[in-house]
């Protein structure tokens, strides 16, 4: 598939981003502008490259099903033999049509787990499909609303973190079309920015302490974000594209000082906390 827009890499480095560290230079309400252009933009992006898959296999002359592009191209020949369901996930129902057995074992199995694979992301709400079949990137997921304790407390984080690994890698693993990456960290991106569904700072506090018990240590709102994010992300990415991503995303976003250039143009209190998740997950793995 000849793609319009050639970007998976490079929406991965530059859309990934940690819990930032407070900055002078910028405030608070240009970091959130910033890093929703860089969401909408890459948004943009995969949805027209899905636009573009969606096009081109609308007219597919399919020989053999082997392939994403031509599981996709099966389904929308065959279009009324296929609904979304109220949970906006593909339903295949052919009605006892002889149309299945024009196709071999191997090339009905490729199409039932071309739509498994998208019904997962629909379920973890890293596409939409609409009525025509088209996939749209998954945008404005709200937070779970957290109460901050008023004193220090006793929480666990690894249940969360380690469910967050796994969604993330399921999203990786089930996207179409060669997307991987694009998907991936565009789904990462969206979760960590602040604001976002994953962004440990804003639901636990910059500066409010808890007490770590599944870590037997206490950790700050922050750093707490700062290590979700190096965990999770390291289920993908590499520990050097999470840090380098990191810190490239500041340097553009104006936030960072060129004396953090040894530690990936980031703050080395941030990459210490984003490194210590990078290092567990791979003791895990």
């Amino acid at each position: 598939m000849n793609f319009k827009k050639s970007f998976i890499l490079l929406s991965t480095l530059t859309l990934l981003s940690p819990v930032l560290m407070n900055v002078d230079n910028v405030s608070a309400n240009e970091k959130v502008t910033n890093e929703q252009r860089y969401v909408e933009r890459e948004s943009q992006n995969l949805n027209d490259t899905f636009l573009d898959v969606y096009n081109t296999a609308k007219k597919l002359k399919i020989e053999e099903i082997q392939t994403d592009e031509e599981a996709y191209a099966f389904l929308l020949q065959n279009k009324k033999y296929i609904s979304i369901t109220s949970n906006g996930q593909i339903k295949e129902d052919y009605n006892g049509h002889p149309i299945l057995e024009s196709l071999s074992t191997e090339e009905i199995e490729t199409v039932k787990n071309f739509v498994y694979r998208m019904n997962s992301l629909v379920a973890n709400q890293a596409i939409s499909i609409d009525h025509d079949l088209v996939f749209s990137v998954m945008q404005n997921i709200e937070p779970k609303v957290t109460m901050r304790p008023q004193a220090i407390a006793i929480i666990n984080i690894m249940y969360t973190t380690r469910n967050n690994k796994n969604t993330l890698k399921s999203v990786f693993n089930n996207a179409p079309f060669g997307t991987r990456h694009a998907v991936a960290g565009l789904y990462f991106a969206q979760r960590v920015r602040t604001g976002g569904a994953w962004d440990m700072k804003a639901q636990l506090g910059t500066n409010t302490s808890y007490y770590i018990d599944d870590l037997g240590t206490t950790m700050t709102g922050e750093t707490i974000g700062n290590f979700h994010y190096g965990y999770v992300g390291r289920a993908v990415f590499s520990g050097a594209t999470l840090k380098s991503a990191a810190g490239m995303y500041q340097v553009i976003s104006g936030t960072s000082s060129v004396k953090y250039y040894s530690s990936f143009f980031d703050d080395p209190r941030d990459q210490a906390q984003i490194q210590r998740g990078i290092d567990m997950y791979d003791r895990e793995h």
